[in-house]
């Protein structure tokens, strides 16, 4: 767990660097009175809410892991559950995660490297187990097909490794970076073994990810998504 809230710290510094300090988009205010952060984690992202100069007036925090701090600011507090309940009419919702993939532009990227190589057999091995993690870029379109009005759809490049000349661009790849790191061992044992790799070649194969990572030659980057919608109010209701 340590492991996790320590991906999730540096994930959330890199994400806050890469949209330039905010905690979201969707258009609701500085200061917003009720806001859920489903899927807390950690609960980084709602305690930073709860204390910043401009603070959510109220924030709760919901996930099955019982991983959040015990000490939480007066406007904060969390639940361990797991949550369906139907939402409020003209409420937003907004997501945020990574695409499954790396790319180039500007064909630095050889078409072998290792990195290319993990993604491609992570979504086979998740094909097989009936899981699309391919759903990213479709996400904003998702949430328009099931009703939801005013849709936002945002994209940011983030690049892997310290390559970038630009300042803040370059500490988000050292953050990538080590995302990805400790990303590789937590997520990928059990996919690559459902494609029928041994232990030890899942080690020696995830070994040439991590070298991989560090050419500084090599300029890729990942893409980060965040989509925004607003639930409409029903045909007839108040």
């Amino acid at each position: 767990m340590i492991l996790k809230k320590n991906r999730e710290a540096t994930k959330h510094a890199m994400v806050m660097k890469l949209t330039d300090g905010k905690l979201f988009h969707a258009p609701i205010g500085d200061s917003p009175s009720k806001i859920i952060d489903l899927g807390t984690g950690a609960g980084i992202w709602a305690m930073e809410g709860s204390w910043g100069s401009l603070p959510f007036r109220r924030v709760t925090g919901v996930d099955l892991s019982p991983i959040q701090p015990s000490w939480v600011p007066s406007n904060a507090r969390f639940f361990v559950d797991d949550v369906e309940d139907d939402w409020l009419a003209e409420a937003y919702v907004e997501t945020q995660d990574f695409g499954a993939n790396v790319k180039s532009d500007d064909g630095t990227m050889p078409e072998n490297w290792p990195l290319l190589e993990f993604w491609s057999k992570i979504r086979d091995a998740m094909h097989k187990m009936k899981i699309d993690i391919q759903v990213a870029p479709r996400i904003g379109a998702v949430i328009k097909d099931a009703g939801f009005v005013n849709v936002q759809v945002r994209s940011y490049k983030v690049p892997v490794g310290r390559w970038p000349l630009d300042e803040i661009k370059r500490l988000v790849g050292h953050y990538m970076r080590f995302v990805t790191e400790d990303f590789l061992g937590a997520a990928a044992s059990k996919p690559l073994a459902v494609l029928g790799m041994e232990r030890t070649e899942i080690e020696v194969f995830l070994a040439s990810v991590r070298n991989a990572i560090k050419d500084p030659n090599l300029h890729t980057y990942g893409t980060y998504y965040s989509r925004v919608g607003q639930k409409p109010v029903e045909s007839g209701s108040k």
